[in-house]
């Protein structure tokens, strides 16, 4: 499967192509992980990840969702093929606190890529949004 990846510091997050429907320039300056705007939920991932200054400048919608979920990224490095079998789940002491990456890639450079879950970290927002 086709991921696109990022980097924060410290970090490479992958994130499924299939899952985006289309990636545009963000011009939404915000701080906090989650805001509402225009009736679409945005989600700044760096901020997901302590790292909310660090700059976001794409906007990455999501596909097939009605909530309108948009995920406010770091500057897309690379697209990358990773096939299923080269995917590793989390240990079970992260799963409950890392709920929206699904697993974890290791790369013969010895570095890692995380691989999020978009549905259920729009899920999750959801569901706080909504209480």
């Amino acid at each position: 499967m086709k991921y696109f990846v990022c980097s924060l510091t410290g970090i490479n997050l992958g994130i499924p192509a299939e899952k985006i429907g289309r990636i545009s320039d963000a011009d939404l300056t915000q701080k906090k992980i989650i805001e509402t705007i225009n009736e679409e939920t945005v989600i700044l991932i760096p901020a997901l990840f302590g790292q909310a200054e660090t700059a976001a400048p794409h906007a990455l919608h999501l596909k097939n969702n009605l909530s309108g979920t948009i995920l406010l990224t770091p500057k897309i490095d690379i697209d990358l093929e990773i096939p299923d079998s080269e995917i590793k789940r989390l240990p079970a002491a992260f799963a409950g606190v890392y709920t929206y990456i699904s697993g974890v890639c290791f790369e013969s450079s010895g570095g890692m890529v995380l691989i999020l879950n978009p549905d259920k970290l729009a899920e999750m927002y959801a569901e706080v949004n909504n209480d």
